[in-house]
């Protein structure tokens, strides 16, 4: 009780940095699962039945989204005590999201404690010549915890399971540390054993351990050897630095060495030493990238929650700023011998940012991607909380510096709070998709084909259940029982062809289940029967100016609209407010379905005053895309509309637009509104709409498989040696040769129907004749076990493409 009266104002502040740590983390306490958790919890449920899985961790490495068939862009890692740490967990707590969260809770807390105690070592380490008053060391260590625990950032790292890696690798490595210090501190051998233990528990939870080695060097140097010179420990100031660096690796050698053991063991495990993300999937290292990387760590504001226009955004760049100079007016402040915990500080944050370069640019945004630079925040908060500790507990504008610091609290605690609303409601979202799965499944005997399209991406930037992430829904403990042929179906997904599955429900091959979300009730439902009855498939003339409108838009100028006498219309556009010109169709409702393509015949007058942007968007709104991506134009979600060249020339033209694959449109049932974005400042006259065949502009092709297995693919393993793929383009107009084209499958594949040529061929053939069939046999295939994406181009008799490529199909290998 003594105690408490004498530091009552630390103990009311840490009270009240733990009540409010609780409250902002209150929205995502519930039991809920987002992304690769599915995954997780269906390894966890398997290893928690058979424990010799987890035993396997040790010597296999750990496979994203492992159950998947893995492919050029498999991400391995090595991470087994991250796995042995869930595993249990799962044990004594259950698959249950609201409990493993609480740990994670409890993690960071442990860490926030670890925070305020390696400060507080800092001190100690500088002995009587520290530049901070006792006072200014308590108050900086527990600004530093408190900003830690409420960092607006390491929202995603608590709430998403998966992520769990990161709080448990920071917390192995501050633990390092703090045994370091003490025993340099204090010379007790039982410090150091705590220290190389939990370094070792940290390569082997997560590979931002790596940063681990560096850190403790650049402590001995710059932070304990200037204490070691100051107190006379090492002799005099005659020692150069070149001495004192020899004698800092000398003394944290044990750290090298299990640094170097675990490259070793990554090379043999992995095959190489870096491994995790392949560099296919990393964008290329950029000043421009890395700025904004730096940029998003300083300003933690999810964009979906917190508008750029809002006084919050604002105001934190003006807080933030003030407490920058703060730390640097500090640090002047203080004597040039005494910065060095300082320049430690800035060394340890850019070191926690080496493990990630090759993912800083692509992977860090928000709100996702937060998680790479969880460990680096330590460093940040120490950083920019020295500066308010320093003139807070001073005698010099303390008043000031109070109501700043309440300031900068207070609108971390506020962005920190938006982000958990943001994963609370990706959570209710991804239960809404499990309990309609669910319920689906008790009335469909069985493992069927099931597809399902419009499942969200994206809630307020957070992933929830999609592609590969959905089969890990799909298995126990999610639902009754594993369920192995429940597919996702997205615009940008890898392995799902629409135009084979269309295929097969019209010839009636298969027994395939389709399904759609809606996102109003929130529940899936059926995709709509589709009959073949006879629809209007031209406009011209009167039915053309029944269909044609021309949309206003307050930011963008309303072009003249003339209905010639020869019934077509003509568009004289301005390119003062805006690049575009819009029109909108109405097509009576037609069904999705029965469209493949949309083409419009239209002439430029003027094609010299054609724009960048030489093309023609087509966006749609149906039974499933309720409304337009985007109410402004220039910055459309790729997959969400269709493309077509438009040519800079006088003579008439015809642009198609491919909607066959597209999965929102094709299982959309009917059409509502169709708007088309056309280029401005070219007057533009168009003469007729209709829709093309599908047989008069792409190849039909026919894969061997059977009633079991998807109508997208074919299997080449030791079992099925040789496949035979049939084609027909004898409808093609000129047709003389067919390529077959194949590649692995990855990003660089071309969108589908799409006219471009593919930048990687793997395999290629061609036959000279408009009819027949190709054979594939599994010899061609080296690799033993991948996806391959294949599709066939018509050609005529100089090579040239006709119409579009066909329906793209894959070929999958096995042993």
């Amino acid at each position: 009780m003594k105690y408490l009266k004498k530091h009552w104002l630390y103990v009311s502040t840490i009270a009240l940095a733990l009540i409010t740590f609780i409250i902002v983390y209150r929205p995502t306490l519930f039991n809920f699962f987002i992304a690769d958790d599915f995954y997780q919890m269906t390894w966890m449920n398997g290893a928690l039945e058979c424990p010799n899985m987890l035993l396997k961790t040790y010597w296999t490495p750990w496979i994203e989204c492992r159950d998947r068939i893995p492919t050029t862009d498999s991400f391995l890692f090595y991470r087994p005590v991250f796995a042995s740490i869930l595993f249990w967990e799962c044990k004594f707590l259950g698959l249950n999201g609201l409990y493993l969260r609480l740990v994670n809770l409890v993690i960071e807390l442990a860490s926030g404690l670890m925070v305020a105690l390696i400060v507080l070592a800092f001190d100690k380490t500088s002995n009587e010549e520290s530049s901070l008053s006792i006072r200014q060391s308590i108050v900086w260590a527990l600004f530093s915890a408190i900003f830690f625990v409420l960092f607006p950032s390491h929202s995603e790292s608590v709430n998403w399971i998966a992520d769990g890696s990161d709080l448990w690798v920071t917390l192995f490595s501050l633990v390092s540390l703090w045994c370091y210090i003490q025993w340099r501190n204090k010379s007790k051998q039982s410090f150091l054993i705590f220290s190389i233990v939990s370094a070792l528990l940290a390569f082997l939870t997560k590979e931002m351990a790596v940063a681990l080695p560096p850190t403790i060097l650049a402590y001995e140097f710059f932070v304990q050897r200037c204490s070691d010179r100051n107190t006379q420990k090492i002799g005099s100031d005659s020692i150069n630095a070149g001495t004192q660096l020899h004698m800092a690796i000398t003394t944290t050698l044990p750290y090298w060495l299990i640094c170097i053991l675990y490259f070793c063991l990554r090379k043999l495990l992995l095959g190489d030493f870096i491994g995790g993300y392949p560099d296919n999937m990393c964008n290329p290292l950029s000043i421009s990238g890395w700025l904004k990387g730096l940029y998003t760590i300083f300003v933690p504001i999810n964009p979906f929650i917190i508008g750029t226009h809002l006084l919050i955004y604002r105001s934190w760049h003006i807080v933030l700023s003030i407490i920058i100079l703060l730390t640097i007016i500090a640090t002047i402040k203080i004597n040039r011998d005494k910065r060095k915990v300082i320049y430690f500080l800035i060394i340890w944050f850019l070191l926690c940012l080496a493990p990630v370069y090759k993912v800083f640019a692509t992977s860090l945004d928000y709100p996702c991607g937060q998680r790479i630079i969880y460990l680096a925040s330590v460093p940040i908060c120490m950083l920019l909380t020295y500066g308010i500790a320093y003139f807070c507990a001073g005698k010099q504008f303390s008043f000031v510096s109070r109501a700043i610091t309440l300031s900068f609290f207070g609108f971390a605690v506020a962005m920190l709070y938006a982000n958990n609303l943001a994963f609370a409601q990706a959570g209710h979202v991804s239960n809404k998709i499990v309990q309609s799965f669910r319920a689906y499944y008790q009335n469909i005997p069985g493992d069927p084909l099931v597809y399902a399209v419009g499942l969200p991406k994206l809630s307020n930037g957070i992933y929830i259940p999609l592609g590969h992430f959905l089969n890990g829904m799909m298995n126990r403990p999610m639902l009754d029982k594993n369920r192995l042929n429940c597919s996702w179906i997205g615009s940008d997904d890898q392995y799902t062809s629409i135009g084979f599955l269309k295929q097969a429900i019209e010839e009636k091959q298969q027994q395939i289940h389709l399904l759609y979300w809606d996102s109003e009730l929130e529940v899936l439902k059926p995709v709509m029967s589709f009959s073949q009855d006879q629809i209007n498939k031209d406009w011209q003339d009167i039915s053309l100016r029944q269909t044609i409108r021309t949309p206003s838009f307050p930011h963008i100028s309303q072009p003249d609209v003339h209905w010639l006498m020869d019934g077509t219309l003509d568009i004289v556009s301005h390119k003062s407010n805006s690049k575009y010109t819009i029109i909108e169709l109405d097509l009576k409702e037609l069904p999705c379905w029965q469209i493949n393509f949309l083409a419009l015949k239209l002439q430029l007058s003027q094609p010299e005053n054609l724009g960048s942007f030489r093309g023609a968007q087509l966006f749609f709104v149906n039974d499933i895309a309720r409304k337009y991506s985007k109410e402004y134009f220039g910055d459309y979600f790729v997959y969400d509309c269709c493309y077509a060249a438009v040519k800079a020339t006088k003579q008439e033209q015809e642009i198609i637009f491919p909607l066959r694959n597209l999965p929102a449109w094709t299982m959309g049932g009917r059409c509502h509104s169709i708007r088309v974005v056309l280029p401005a400042d070219c007057n533009i006259n168009i003469k007729k709409i209709w829709l093309p065949d599908i047989k008069d502009l792409m190849p039909s092709v026919h894969l061997q498989s059977t009633t079991d297995y998807p109508p997208d693919r074919i299997k080449l393993d030791r079992y099925q040696t040789l496949q035979h793929i049939r084609y027909d383009a004898r409808s093609i107009n000129g047709c003389k040769q067919i390529v077959l084209e194949i590649v692995p499958n990855s990003k660089f594949f071309t969108f589908l129907n799409s006219k471009d040529n593919s930048k990687i061929i793997f395999l290629k053939k061609s036959a000279s004749s408009s009819w027949g069939q190709f054979s594939l046999s599994r010899s061609e295939f080296p690799a033993k076990k991948t996806i391959y994406r294949a599709q066939l181009r018509a050609l005529d008799e100089a090579g040239n493409q006709l119409g579009f490529p066909s329906d793209q199909f894959f070929i999958y290998t096995d042993l």
